[in-house]
């Protein structure tokens, strides 16, 4: 039998054995609060959902991508796509939330930019550059639209040969900066480019 000593001790122990499990239990419960939070966006705005088309599509620093020894800002024209800008437009969606339980107040925003893709058609034998021909790809980010401030935040890295770095709105038009490698003169660079977007009617 125990004393009332032991027996008071032994209580103690299981107090704060209790009290310390309680602990984790919250700690973890809101790690995982923050976790979701950073997956998810709660009541988002759907201002912005929809396509846009591009009529910007500039470089940072001047480059010659069709080795015409001409050096120009403009990408696009560069890369001789103006004629096929239609394709490389900027898309907003924001998904309800389906994983697991669905929670209908939890979204996921995500940006899309197609962008030209560059290929290099170089000769069999030698190896030796022949020309560049551009497709399409697609940059995708998660973002989340905070109307106030007319930002687009980009909340986490990009799947795609390039990075999205940043966007805003600004007179119904949305800027948009990121990171794509290009064949220049110089060979490879990864370019930083400003591209501005309207919606499309």
């Amino acid at each position: 039998m125990l004393s009332l000593e032991e027996f008071n001790k032994s209580l103690t122990m299981k107090v704060f054995c209790l009290v310390s499990m309680i602990i984790i239990l919250i700690s973890c419960a809101e790690e995982e609060s923050i976790a979701l939070e950073d997956v998810f966006v709660k009541n988002p705005s759907f201002k912005i959902d929809g396509n846009y088309d591009v009529f910007q599509f500039n470089s940072e620093k001047a480059v010659d991508l069709n080795l015409d020894g001409k050096f120009s800002f403009d990408v696009l024209a560069e890369t001789d796509e103006w004629s096929n800008s239609d394709r490389y437009f900027l898309q907003f969606i924001t998904e309800p939330m389906t994983y697991g339980e669905v929670n209908p107040s939890l979204f996921i925003p995500k940006i899309f930019l197609w962008v030209p893709f560059p290929g290099i058609i170089s000769e069999t034998d030698s190896g030796n550059y022949l020309y560049t021909t551009y497709s399409f790809a697609n940059l995708l980010a998660r973002c989340k639209y905070l109307e106030k401030e007319n930002l687009i935040q980009i909340k986490n890295g990009n799947l795609g040969e390039g990075q999205i770095i940043s966007a805003f709105v600004l007179d119904d038009v949305i800027r948009v900066k990121f990171i794509q490698s290009y064949y220049t003169s110089n060979g490879w660079e990864k370019l930083t480019i400003n591209a501005a977007y309207k919606r499309r009617k």
